[in-house]
């Protein structure tokens, strides 16, 4: 029997049931936080860029069974870039604050900022990355509120350009980078990823 997508806390309980052997490989899917680019404070690339530095990355992979991805494209696609070929973020708080000083919030963002996500869709484990994600942007002024919603109507706000920041998933059933890459950046594309920014 072949399962894909096991969570993280039921693969230890999996190992020691007789017959069962565990085989781990890369998915096909990268997960990522989306943000719109089009609404305050996001219309800020000093705040799109304190955000890539206030999230601990690795206390994120730690919760998943999963590695810090380079890219969209997941490490089984052709195309996907290799560990060393970009610098990623690293975690740096201090450095956010001070970008969010410069881009004028000294004291943060006023109001909350909804950060959908679709708890059924995406496994247990989700709701613990989203709760470090809302730990760390709050640690910096960015306060957010939790939206946990069905696919389908994250999918909606999503399209519609209401959702401030939501987590999805880029990934294909294929190994051309081209489907990816038409299915989701062209123009007239079902989600359109090319109009948000991704950390």
């Amino acid at each position: 029997v072949i399962y894909q997508g096991v969570p993280k806390t039921q693969i230890s309980s999996l190992s020691t049931v007789a017959g069962i052997s565990e085989v781990s490989n890369f998915d096909s899917f990268t997960y990522f936080m989306g943000i719109n680019q089009l609404m305050a404070p996001f219309n800020n690339s000093l705040v799109r860029k304190a955000v890539a530095y206030a999230i601990d990355y690795n206390q994120i992979v730690s919760l998943e069974n999963a590695t810090r991805a380079n890219s969209l494209f997941p490490k089984p696609i052709f195309g996907a870039f290799d560990a060393g070929a970009q610098a990623n973020f690293t975690y740096n708080p201090t450095y956010a604050k001070q970008l969010m000083t410069q881009a004028g919030y000294p004291n943060g963002f006023p109001g909350l900022l909804d950060l959908y996500y679709p708890p059924l869709t995406y496994g247990p484990e989700m709701a613990s990355v989203v709760t470090v994600i809302q730990h760390d942007l709050g640690a910096i002024g960015l306060h957010i509120a939790l939206k946990p919603v069905d696919a389908a109507t994250e999918s909606h706000i999503v399209n519609s350009r209401q959702a401030p920041l939501a987590i999805y998933m880029a990934g294909t059933l294929s190994s051309d980078p081209d489907f990816l890459a038409t299915f989701s950046y062209s123009n007239g594309a079902l989600n359109s990823w090319g109009r948000w920014g991704f950390n």
